[in-house]
């Protein structure tokens, strides 16, 4: 547990300063502990085995501690040690060879093996500091069946981020890896609520080969630390008694990811999760013959409950992996056929629009403040984005996608041929909502564009059709980003944002945001230009599009649709009614029979 015991020369030296000071590493120390012993209770401290020294004043200077000096191996000037060393695993400890000799038998007594699992009582929070791997499923089914409380953290959190979670919580023990013991758990488990660290190796519970991600990734076990297999192992076929919970008992406290302050306990009760996971389940009618590819952080929110809960719920299986990373889970896709995953490019954006719409469009939110809000959420989402620089990349995005279902989507060929699959999805988007025009859904939608409270006074509900509309816009959108991301090879977050929206209204309002087809032409012609003249005049291109906007909007308000439905047509129209005239008056000119 102490990283250094250094042996005096000699009983004379034990005082002295200068050999403690030549132990140390920093330079002259500053508060040397001398002796830590324990005390036997006397007969009125009832159910008290042993008293200890209160740390809090070390802790308050442990940045200042230097050393601990014994003088010698009595157990009321070693007994404390080992509790001492548990909080200051770094300090360096000096003796005789003796005392030194006797307080490494009792820091071999006090190895782990002693803890029990089954001290972890009904109501204590353990926290899980883990990557979406088996070993997280498995800690939360066990701190249920304590009846424990679950706190999935952050695993990118440092060491003074995951203190401060700890001493809001006040966890009893801690499940993390191996390799984030060292730089992490020993400084911010040091004097709080954990009793028990339990690690575990990314590479334990592989389903195959190591994926690219963990390559080079070596185990590192640690003596003061339980590994989380062996527990397991040498539990055997012991079972903890039932907890007798109640579904509105607590069983996860999880915490906000802190982007935009200081993060913040949300308490959840069994009937929560029970409950959200299975309407999301009904919601996309999951069945027996699905699987859940776990993309989401599973220590989140949503990854908690869309797929670690839905699997619970289902019964369905879910496929983990350590990180995220673009060619791994392409390589999943292609291996395991997912079908959560796929569906959820539709899915998922349906379901937020589905939520966002309601919120909004039931309480007639319109015009300004629809554009102000919908801004917003796109800014979060950027936000989010960037935050969450260890699964989604930061601000470079996802990059390096090479594969589909082991298919190299970088060659010329590939693009050639996702080319005309977007094409062709085009086309369809295209006649799906021409279709929906010409439906009676269709024609209250227009009607509802032109007077919509004459609609609502026909006894519609104008918010209903409003967040259908939202939701086939979000479904859509999604189609086109996962496209997208196929032609380019990466996604990144600059496409997500304030930025990117303002363009596409900017596209619709050059096409003409009265037709369906208006919108793919201006979003064509704007692109192009948008090509050809940002490399000429990368400065002034962002000014062009905006003059180019407010050109449209204060010239031809219906834009390029607009101009052809206004003036191209309607002459078009005149023209070919003249000429039909013309050749009546002429055949009856020419004797031809009129009637």
């Amino acid at each position: 547990m102490a990283d250094e015991l250094t042996v005096l020369p000699g009983v004379e030296e034990l005082l002295a300063l200068e050999q403690v000071r030549r132990a140390t590493e920093d330079g002259p120390w500053e508060v040397v502990v001398v002796d830590c012993g324990l005390m036997f209770p006397d007969e009125e401290m009832f159910g008290v085995d042993i008293v200890i020294n209160d740390f809090t004043y070390l802790r308050e200077r442990q940045d200042k501690l230097r050393a601990l000096l014994v003088t010698h191996g009595h157990e009321d000037h070693i007994g404390g040690i080992p509790y001492l060393l548990r909080e200051f695993p770094k300090l360096p400890v000096v003796g005789t060879p003796l005392s030194l000799a006797l307080i490494r038998a009792k820091l071999k007594e006090h190895k782990p093996g002693e803890w029990d699992a089954r001290s972890v009582e009904p109501g204590d929070r353990v926290m899980l500091h883990l990557q979406n791997v088996p070993q997280f499923v498995i800690g939360l089914l066990a701190i249920w069946k304590l009846g424990a409380v679950a706190v999935p953290t952050n695993p990118m959190l440092r060491a003074e981020e995951l203190r401060k979670l700890i001493d809001d919580c006040r966890p009893v023990v801690l499940i993390g890896t191996d390799v984030d013991h060292e730089p992490v758990y020993r400084i911010a488990v040091a004097g709080s609520s954990v009793r028990a660290v339990v690690t575990t190796s990314p590479l334990d519970l592989l389903g195959g080969e190591t994926p690219a991600p963990l390559t080079g990734l070596t185990r590192a076990p640690a003596d003061d630390c339980f590994d989380l297999l062996t527990l397991i192992r040498d539990a055997g076929d012991d079972r903890p008694p039932a907890p007798g919970l109640d579904p509105d008992d607590l069983a996860v406290l999880i915490y906000t990811s802190g982007t935009t302050g200081p993060s913040k306990g949300a308490l959840l009760s069994h009937r929560n999760l029970l409950a959200t996971s299975s309407s999301f389940g009904s919601l996309i009618e999951v069945n027996d013959g699905d699987s859940i590819l776990a993309l989401a952080p599973i220590f989140h929110i949503t990854g908690l409950i869309l797929h670690v809960m839905l699997s619970f719920v289902a019964g369905i299986p879910l496929i983990l992996f350590n990180r995220f990373d673009g060619a791994t889970t392409l390589e999943l896709i292609a291996a395991r056929r997912p079908t959560f995953t796929i569906a959820a490019i539709i899915l998922v954006p349906g379901f937020f629009a589905l939520i966002i719409g309601a919120a909004m469009f039931k309480r007639r939110v319109g015009g300004v403040y629809f554009a102000i809000i919908t801004q917003a959420i796109a800014a979060i989402l950027s936000i989010l984005i960037i935050g969450q620089q260890g699964y989604t990349g930061g601000v470079n995005g996802i990059t390096d996608l090479r594969t589909l279902w082991g298919w190299d989507i970088r060659t010329d060929h590939a693009k050639f041929i996702l080319y005309f699959f977007e094409v062709f999805m085009l086309f369809g988007v295209i006649l799906l909502t021409q279709f929906i025009r010409l439906t009676k859904l269709g024609r209250i939608l227009v009607a509802m564009r032109e007077q919509e409270d004459r609609v609502r006074f026909s006894g519609y509900s104008v918010a209903n059709f409003k967040i259908f509309a939202f939701c086939m816009a979000a479904i859509f959108a999604a189609i086109g980003g996962a496209m997208f991301t196929l032609e380019v090879g990466f996604m990144s977050p600059s496409f997500v944002g304030i930025v990117p929206s303002i363009e596409m209204v900017i596209y619709t309002a050059v096409g003409g945001r009265m037709s369906i087809f208006g919108a793919v032409y201006g979003t064509i012609l704007v692109n192009f230009a948008k090509t050809s003249l940002s490399e000429s005049f990368p400065q002034l291109w962002l000014f062009g599009l905006g003059a180019l906007f407010i050109a449209v909007v204060l010239a031809f308000p219906n834009g390029l649709a607009g101009i052809w439905g206004d003036y191209v047509q309607p002459r078009i129209d005149r023209l070919l009614s003249s000429r039909k005239s013309g050749w009546s008056d002429s055949s009856v000119a020419d004797g031809a029979p009129a009637e």
